[in-house]
């Protein structure tokens, strides 16, 4: 991959970044169009980074011997979720590990994911603790908040995003408005979403 991109950087520098993308240093102004035009042929470039298009994740259960889950597939199904909601913001940040090492700084993303072993509603499973909350620039990192299986990841993610766009207000990013509703709150409303009250088994009473 670096033997493609880097002609195309002439006097400048390709560099992995934390975020497990590639950034393009020192690109003169005047070669920018035909550098994203050449990215766009090799299906990369600008669009979606560091967005919901754009998961971090670890090798997970693929190629880490640390791995409680198998993070890559959970990212994937994410991605294609959040992908098909083109009504939903595409500057949220979602970060997947495997394990609670944090290797994709997942208290650091908007929306992080932890592998474990968890327990809902009576059924023990891998899954995931979702963490929300984190607002960087305010020296506060995600907190763990709720515990997903893991086929619930995508519908939990997708939830999240929907809540930040109700409740957001002017310029505030998903951890400041979790944070300002509560985050036992958004918690609670993520797991009414995954678990919808069931009518035939309320209890009524009927004057």
């Amino acid at each position: 991959m670096f033997q493609v991109i880097r002609p195309m950087v002439s006097g400048g520098t390709v560099v992995l970044t934390r975020e497990q993308n590639l950034l393009l240093r020192s690109v003169a102004v005047e070669e920018v169009a035909t550098v994203v035009s050449r990215l766009a042929d090799l299906g990369l470039g600008p669009d979606g980074a560091r967005g919901a298009s754009d998961v971090r994740t670890c090798p997970g259960l693929t190629f880490c011997s640390l791995a409680i889950t198998g993070s890559q597939p959970v990212a994937l199904a994410v991605e294609r979720t959040l992908a098909a909601r083109r009504d939903l913001p595409r500057d949220l940040s979602v970060a997947v590990s495997g394990c609670p090492n944090s290797c994709t700084r997942h208290q650091a993303a908007d929306v992080g994911l932890s592998g474990a072993k968890v327990k809902v509603g009576g059924r023990v499973g891998l899954g995931y603790q979702v963490f929300l909350g984190a607002d960087l620039p305010g020296g506060l990192v995600g907190e763990p908040v709720l515990r997903v299986l893991e086929d619930d990841v995508p519908a939990a993610v997708e939830a999240a995003a929907e809540l930040w766009v109700a409740l957001r207000r002017p310029g505030e990013r998903p951890g400041q408005a979790f944070r300002r509703v509560g985050l036992g709150t958004v918690a609670a409303a993520i797991d009414r979403r995954l678990r919808p009250v069931d009518v035939e088994q309320l209890d009524c009473a009927v004057a």
